[in-house]
């Protein structure tokens, strides 16, 4: 229940600055890169979960039979491409009705920072396993904004690397990255939060200690921790 209450509200921040996502998706964008970059069998038919406005479409270099796309933000799937070939379902990638697709449909399935999200991974997993035999996921960890939790004395709302390592298994390859985004002051700290769309409803502060936050948080960097998960 707790993980659905906190989707939600990631749901809202990402439709809010759904316009000024992109310019603010530095991380998201520079791991997508890596994510694609893994893909060397040029998969005909796709499906992601999370496609958002479309940054791993974009980065697609190849032909495309069949695109689907899943993503619970209506502002976000209205960004995304459109054409004959691609459908793209304004829904919760948990929830969405995956019986509709048959055995094997699909030459690979996709998703990038976006899993960490997800409510019942298990759940999703099995129906990767049914729906493809190639998976390609980044998924963002609890080390993401660590110090900024520290400082709040509150636990992340993302899983850990055990935990997606224990859910998908040693069939599995791991690989994780480590960012460190610099900033000139405190206040363009908080704006990437915000405009990003990737504060991940942490915690929703009184008016009072946010401002405290604001004038006293120590630190002018943001840490991310994302593992890519391929098979």
């Amino acid at each position: 229940m707790q993980n659905n209450r906190l989707k939600n509200m990631i749901n809202s921040e990402f439709t809010k600055h759904s316009s000024t996502y992109n310019s603010y998706n530095i991380i998201q964008n520079e791991v997508s890169k890596r994510l694609i970059h893994k893909i060397d069998t040029k998969p005909k038919t796709v499906l992601e979960l999370g496609s958002g406005s479309g940054v791993i479409y974009s980065k697609i270099d190849w032909e495309i039979d069949r695109f689907i796309g899943i993503d619970f933000s209506l502002g976000m799937c209205n960004l995304h491409p459109k054409t004959d070939k691609i459908d793209i379902y304004n829904s919760d990638f948990d929830d969405f009705d995956y019986s509709k697709f048959d055995t094997n449909s699909f030459d690979a399935i996709i998703s990038s920072s976006a899993l960490q999200w997800s409510k019942n991974l298990p759940s999703l997993i099995k129906e990767f396993s049914r729906l493809s035999k190639n998976h390609y996921f980044a998924i963002f960890t609890n080390q993401t904004f660590y110090k900024l939790f520290d400082y709040l004395g509150i636990d992340s709302p993302l899983p850990s690397l055990d935990y997606y390592h224990d859910s998908f298994g040693d069939n599995y390859k791991y690989e994780v990255l480590r960012y460190t985004l610099e900033f000139d002051t405190i206040k363009e700290v908080f704006q990437y939060i915000k405009k990003s769309g990737v504060s991940g409803g942490a915690k929703r502060l009184s008016y009072k200690e946010a401002k405290q936050l604001y004038n006293n948080y120590p630190y002018k960097n943001l840490e991310f921790e994302i593992v890519l998960i391929t098979n």
